[in-house]
Parts: C-alpha cells; structure tokens; sequence
C-alpha cells in the first residue's frame, strides 16, 4: 500500500474550478505572509507534503527557493519532473542535512498519528530551522470542522490553536502571528460565518444541486483552518517564557 495516492489519482486528486481559485488565493495570502516575517530578502523554503504541487508553483512565481518532501513517491516523482527539487520519505524525522529559512505545511500535521509523532515532528522541524527561521503550519480546525474532520482516513491528529500554542510554547518558538481562514475570509468570526452557512447548503441539499457528486467536497473546502507562526530565535528558547515581551499575535 501506498499512502496517499488516493490524492494523485482517487476522487481526492481532482479539483474543483472554485477549489483552484481558493488555493491560489489562500497561497497568495501565504507567500504575502512569508514575506512579512522573514528576516532575509533570499527565501530557501522546505515544505512537507507538497502534494500536486498548486504551492510550489507559488514559491517559483514569487522567487523564494523551494526544497519539498513527499510522503508519496510518485507525486514526489511528478513534482521533480516538473522541475522542483522535492526528497521522497515520511517524517518525522526530516532527513535532509540542511538548515532553513522557513519550513512550511499546510493541511499536513493533522496526518501524524500521535502526540509522541506530532512533537517528534515539531522537534524535527526546530532542529532543521536557521536561527530567525520561521515554522508555518495551516491545519484543519478541530473545534471547528467538528465530525467532518475525519473524513479522510489518514486524519489522526486533531489540530486546534491552543494545541500549537501549547507546542510551540514549550519548543521555545515565539509566536509572531496566528489566525482563521476559509474561502476568501479571514478572522475567527467571519470564518465561522462561513462555517454557519456551509453547513445549512449542504445539509438542505442545496449544495448537491449546485455541485453534484462534489458538493461534500465543496463543503470541506468552506470550513475554517487556522495558521500559526512560529519564530525560532535563540534568546527566547533560552530566556524567560514568562516575559511580557516574549510572545505577540499579529491579527489580520
């Protein structure tokens, strides 16, 4: 068996007209983001999951460095026949003798199976990060998503805000910035709204008029994810957690 080629070539791999609109608006937002909080003009990126590759493509259009791993070998196969430079193997650990401005994931951390991996992985991730480097994790809501978090299999670690505050905290990462998105929303009330309004479409049925067979689909891509950065920066790991000045949030 082969993890994850149900997203190269099952009912997971295809993308929806809107679901393309969301990704390129929600990687817009992202590289916008990396710009803001990386200390260097020259970004040398590692993503973990890449995927069919919708944010590599980003990093090559806005000139930021792109490295990737995927758990998958034939999509990391495609990936590099596309021209990226992508490794082939599950984490954790990060297997790569290298350091990074950023090391990125999005929609990736809730496939880890425990809390033992999930903290494995964060150390991994510290461990392969420049000082001044930037973690960057988008997950699913948990408290959000509610039962429909688990309709992919591989979705065995709930992922919440507090949860990677928490983590971050003890891992000595000064979180620089953390919100709520969906669709081309931001906030945790508006995120919600849409949340609201997803969830009476598709249980009124007026998503499977509008979209058929893919309007579960549609339904999943509409509810929120949350975003947290952390910095990793020396003085905080071994300073004083406690302080006033250790910790501030940038909202949108």
């Amino acid at each position: 068996m082969a993890f994850y080629d149900y997203l190269r070539n099952g009912e997971a791999s295809s993308v929806t007209l809107i679901g393309k609109k969301i990704v390129k608006y929600q990687n817009i937002y992202f590289t916008r983001l990396i710009r803001q909080f990386s200390v260097s003009e020259k970004i040398d990126l590692l993503e973990i999951g890449p995927g069919q590759g919708f944010f590599a493509e980003a990093c090559a259009e806005n000139q930021i460095q792109y490295t990737g791993i995927e758990a998958n070998a034939l999509m990391a196969e495609d990936l590099r026949k596309r021209g990226f430079n992508v490794y082939s193997h599950r984490v954790p650990p990060i297997r790569i003798e290298k350091t990074y401005g950023v090391i990125f994931m999005n929609q990736v951390f809730e496939h880890v199976r425990n809390r033992d991996e999930a903290l494995a992985l964060l150390d991994s991730c510290k461990n392969h990060l420049k000082d001044h480097g930037l973690l960057i994790i988008a997950s699913p809501d948990f408290l959000r998503w509610k039962e429909d978090f688990y309709h992919d299999y591989t979705h065995d670690y709930p992922t919440t805000l507090t949860r990677f505050s928490q983590m971050f905290f003890d891992y000595g990462l000064k979180i620089i910035y953390r919100n709520w998105y969906s669709f081309f929303v931001r906030g945790f009330f508006l995120t919600g709204l849409v949340a609201f309004l997803s969830r009476i479409c598709y249980r009124t049925g007026i998503f499977k008029l509008l979209f058929s067979e893919k309007a579960y689909k549609v339904h999943c891509s509409l509810l929120p994810s949350l975003i947290i950065l952390g910095l990793k920066e020396e003085m905080y790991e071994f300073g004083n957690h406690n302080s006033s000045e250790a910790l501030y949030i940038v909202g949108d």
